[in-house]
């Protein structure tokens, strides 16, 4: 059973100028409520807005709602194991660790990505254990 802690939306491409630069994490939140309410589960959970912006740097989070939330659940004593799941952009993630270094041995990230990562082109970010995909 998932005991789920919070849902963050985070920004996207602005799919060809779509959508206003910063406005796509605005536009997620807005989409999950829409699912959660089709779903009867409005209020089940709390929906916390990402940044509206990819990081500016490597070494320069974006502080936002759902960066605090994913630190705030890291940081929480529980014997439990906690798993962030993330799809696409992963910025609120990497500026959680950025923010506060102490939730990567406190987690793991389950990252559905949008691209290849070689692993020469990591950077100081990807600090938790790595391991490469397992195929069955």
């Amino acid at each position: 059973m998932l005991d789920i802690k919070g849902i963050t939306a985070g920004h996207f491409d602005s799919c060809c100028g779509r959508f206003p630069a910063g406005t796509t994490a605005r536009e997620s939140y807005e989409e999950i409520q829409r699912v959660m309410d089709a779903m009867d589960m409005t209020g089940m959970y709390p929906v916390k807005c990402g940044s509206g912006i990819p990081m500016p740097g490597e070494e320069t989070p974006v502080d936002s709602e759902g960066a605090q939330l994913i630190i705030r659940e890291a940081m929480k004593e529980d014997s439990r194991p906690l798993y962030t799941g993330m799809q696409g952009a992963i910025t609120d993630l990497a500026s959680a660790i950025l923010m506060e270094p102490r939730i990567c041995g406190r987690m793991t990230a389950i990252w559905i990505g949008a691209g290849p990562i070689r692993r020469e082109e990591r950077n100081s970010i990807s600090t938790m254990t790595w391991r490469p995909p397992t195929w069955s």
